[in-house]
């Protein structure tokens, strides 16, 4: 009875964190989880680090508002381009070569 409650708890633990890990969601490759939209956090947006958590908020909130690929991408591009200020002020580098894939799921299939 003993281990057949601890195998329930367990069960539960692990329903629980898989319905937390991934909050948003479906897309097209990295970065996108089970939920409603894409995801934006440090793993899919360079320069992550470099921003308060306020600024994150509203990049994420701004990022999943965009309906056009092209307002989004031309976004990407100008917070690229922050990012990278940041990183050089800094005494670093902003890991990737450009804005990245965080648009693509606005494209037209």
């Amino acid at each position: 009875m003993r281990s057949l409650v601890l195998v329930a708890a367990a069960a539960a633990a692990a329903f629980a964190f898989a319905a937390n890990a991934q909050p948003y969601g479906p897309g097209p490759g990295p970065g996108y989880g089970a939920g409603p939209g894409p995801r934006f956090n440090d793993r899919t947006t360079p320069g992550w680090s470099l921003m308060t958590a306020q600024e994150r908020r509203e990049h994420q909130e701004r990022m999943r508002a965009f309906t056009s690929y092209e307002e989004c991408n031309a976004y990407m591009v100008e917070h690229h381009k922050l990012m990278a200020e940041r990183a050089k002020a800094r005494g670093g580098k902003l890991r990737g070569a450009g804005p990245g894939p965080g648009c693509d799921w606005l494209k037209k299939k």
